[in-house]
């Protein structure tokens, strides 16, 4: 070889191999790992988002509620009913329409008592008021003038219930009614089992709840009094049940005068006018062939079957009880509940929303407690959805529990408050499940924090088609566990998407709200709008939420689209980059 040329033969083709520099090294190795980790994040938030949208879990229950939670529907523990029960009650002291001493005179323009009856007609007087109950939830007049009372052919004695005349009985009325709150009754329990209230002797007899209320014999000062006792009242307590619908729940009452009971604003049971002692039930029936659970009514010995009640079985039904003691004659009241899943301290509701946006279906839950003496304790929360109405053990109809976790579900007992809502943190529905992890205190009725909010959503497999929900809560109160139930069916129809021009893209989103249900009537005020939103800045689930706390928040966004499609662009960048980097020379 001559004198300076290399003795290193290279082939013809072959590329000189070259030892890749340092800060390639480190490039190659950076863009290698934020590829790694942006694909493993993007495959499991795309997973997550995938479960949560898709995902229940089969387990034991009966009829969305689960089977661990079954004997403590209605008021029992472990199948035993307390031994006393004590409720909230309204009485209204009614001044009488003619001092004593001054007889029936000008009898055509009383309003409500009766003290001489003389040779009028009294009795029962079915039909006073209408079928359902008015929207302040009182009984509505069926009379609107004497003259069409007259025309339905009532009694002299019940002539004068239409109208305004009717308010002042379940209204505060100046110089008519004086409304006391403050009063309750309770109803003990038989050696049989039932649950029986007969005013403080427990006979049903001489029952006198306002004798000593001081505001009340104030009031009707110069009432007839006989024997000291403070007749002319009237009364109204509400309470819910569990409708079991197997044949043994059964209301009776035993007394005078005027009675309407009510189960959902629907009148059920009528006793009215000026009567003596008059014995009224109703009994709850199996459902029918055709599903319909009806209610046989017998009143003074006469009986009829309300074939359809509009009840459902498992559902939580509201009953209402309003009593008038307009005669200084007697004054008796005996009532017997007969198998009743009852008291029901705890009143849930559900609604749902359909937000085609994003897709979502959104629920918002709430419960109150209902008792007036005592805070309730709220344990845990189950949601079962479902295709359709139909319940199955083995979910064969495609229905399940929803694993609700922390960063799709958030609590509030102030809802008008944005910065209140919080993350609510749930056990995975299994045999021990739906607890959680931190026990929420509900203040007692009428006060600030006696109503818990609880909003979540799913995101429904198909485009279209309709989900049956119920949410049923595991609440405490006065030791006795009761586990209560709302449910709602929501229909969806995905929209097709329309492009946007692109000069909308600095306009302000809005975004969608959460519905209150439509039953639920506050006691005050929330300043939610206009009665019915949660609020208008709430942007849903995959959004921040305020005060959620840092876990949540994360996971907030580890669970948006944005964050998605953010690592979407970062794998396919670093990849990119990675490839580049390897193979250039």
């Amino acid at each position: 070889m001559s004198k300076g040329k290399s003795n290193v033969r290279v082939s013809r083709g072959t590329p000189v191999s070259r030892a890749p520099s340092l800060g390639r090294k480190v490039a190659i190795t950076a863009t290698k790992w934020v590829c790694g980790i942006a694909f493993v994040l993007l495959v499991l938030t795309s997973l997550s988002n995938i479960v949560r949208g898709l995902t229940t879990v089969k387990i034991e229950h009966e009829g969305g509620v689960p089977q661990q939670w079954a004997s403590f529907v209605g008021a029992r523990v472990g199948g035993e009913a307390p031994e006393t029960v004590t409720l909230p009650v309204t009485y209204w002291a009614q001044r009488a329409d003619w001092p004593q001493g001054t007889g029936a005179a000008s009898h055509v323009n009383r309003q409500f008592e009766w003290v001489a009856f003389g040779n009028f007609q009294f009795g029962l007087q079915q039909g006073l008021v209408r079928n359902r109950l008015g929207a302040d939830g009182k009984p509505v007049p069926t009379a609107n003038s004497r003259a069409e009372a007259v025309a339905a052919g009532w009694s002299v004695v019940n002539q004068g219930v239409w109208g305004d005349n009717f308010r002042r009985w379940f209204n505060e009325v100046p110089e008519r009614s004086l409304q006391i709150e403050t009063e309750t009754i309770t109803f003990h329990r038989l050696a049989d089992g039932r649950l029986q209230y007969g005013g403080p002797n427990r006979t049903g007899r001489d029952v006198f709840p306002l004798n000593n209320v001081a505001a009340a014999r104030a009031f009707a000062g110069n009432n007839p009094s006989v024997r000291g006792n403070q007749y002319l009242f009237t009364m109204q307590f509400v309470s819910d049940f569990v409708v079991r619908a197997d044949g043994s729940e059964l209301f009776e009452f035993a007394g005078d005068d005027d009675v309407w009971v009510f189960i959902n604003d629907r009148l059920i049971v009528d006793i009215g006018g000026v009567h003596g002692v008059i014995n009224g039930s109703f009994q709850i029936r199996e459902p029918d062939a055709q599903g319909r659970i009806g209610v046989v009514v017998t009143v003074d010995g006469r009986r009829h079957t309300i074939v359809d009640s509009g009840l459902s079985r498992g559902e939580v039904a509201t009953l209402s009880f309003f009593y008038a003691e307009r005669s200084t004659s007697e004054a008796n009241a005996l009532i017997t509940m007969t198998d009743f899943d009852w008291p029901i301290l705890a009143r849930p509701t559900l609604a749902s929303r359909y937000d085609s946006d994003d897709h979502l279906i959104q629920y918002t839950t709430t419960l109150q407690n209902r008792d007036n003496n005592a805070p309730l304790t709220v344990r845990g929360l189950a949601s079962w959805i479902n295709r359709g109405d139909r319940f199955d053990a083995d979910g064969t109809e495609g229905g399940g529990f929803l694993p609700l976790e922390a960063q799709n579900v958030h609590y509030t007992t102030t809802p008008d408050d944005l910065g209140s809502w919080q993350s609510l943190d749930i056990s995975s529905p299994d045999e021990d499940g739906f607890m959680f992890e931190q026990e929420v205190l509900l203040a007692s009725y009428g006060e600030n924090g006696d109503t818990l909010f609880i909003r979540y959503d799913l995101e429904p497999e198909s485009d279209k088609g309709e989900l049956f929900g119920r949410a049923t809560y595991l609440a405490e109160s006065r030791g006795i566990k009761m586990a209560v139930s709302a449910s709602t069916t929501t229909e969806w129809e995905r929209s097709v998407a329309t492009e946007t021009d692109s000069s909308d893209d600095d306009e302000e989103i809005e975004w969608p709200n959460i519905l209150l249900p439509e039953e639920w009537e506050p006691d005050a005020p929330l300043n939610l709008g206009e009665g019915e939103r949660v609020d208008d800045n709430y942007r849903g689930p995959g959004f921040l939420v305020p005060n959620t706390g840092l876990a949540a928040d994360f996971a907030d966004v580890v669970l948006s689209q944005w964050f998605i499609l953010m690592l979407l662009a970062t794998f396919a960048t670093s990849f990119c980059a990675w490839r580049v980097l390897s193979v250039a020379r």
